[in-house]
């Protein structure tokens, strides 16, 4: 599941970076499962002008829903000209002791990803975008 969120004004808020917003969401993985929660941070990235963050984070087991599972997502967290960003790639599988963050798909998915880029809204324009396709 590829999730996309925001964060409106989020740059005016004091000591907010992209890493400490990739933080915050790690912090609610880790509460959910503390005793099989795990991260690889790929760190400070750059996204055209923007700068990001990326890691993968995880659960070994998490006991919401029908039935125990794991979860694992890359976060990459990009902070716009006023607002943040998230950009979650995410899978559930069967649970386990460790979440697989440190699988060579992880890496990869960043790099499907990719170009990633944010553009300012155009009055009166339509999906899919061209002001903003047409740069790539």
């Amino acid at each position: 599941m590829i999730t996309v969120t925001g964060e409106k004004g989020m740059t005016l808020t004091p000591g907010s970076s992209p890493e400490t917003f990739a933080g915050a969401i790690a912090g609610g993985f880790r509460s959910a499962c503390p005793d099989s929660f795990a991260a690889r941070p790929f760190g400070v990235l750059k996204f055209g002008r923007f700068e990001g963050f990326g890691a993968v984070i995880g659960c070994g087991r998490v006991d919401s829903g029908p039935t125990r599972h794991s979860e694992t997502a890359l976060l990459i967290t990009l902070k716009g000209a006023t607002d943040y960003y998230t950009i979650q790639w995410a899978e559930r599988g069967p649970e386990m002791d460790e979440p697989p963050v440190n699988d060579d798909r992880w890496p990869a998915r960043l790099r499907e990803l990719s170009p990633i880029d944010l553009c300012p809204i155009v009055a009166g324009e339509a999906a899919p975008y061209p002001s903003c396709v047409s740069k790539s």
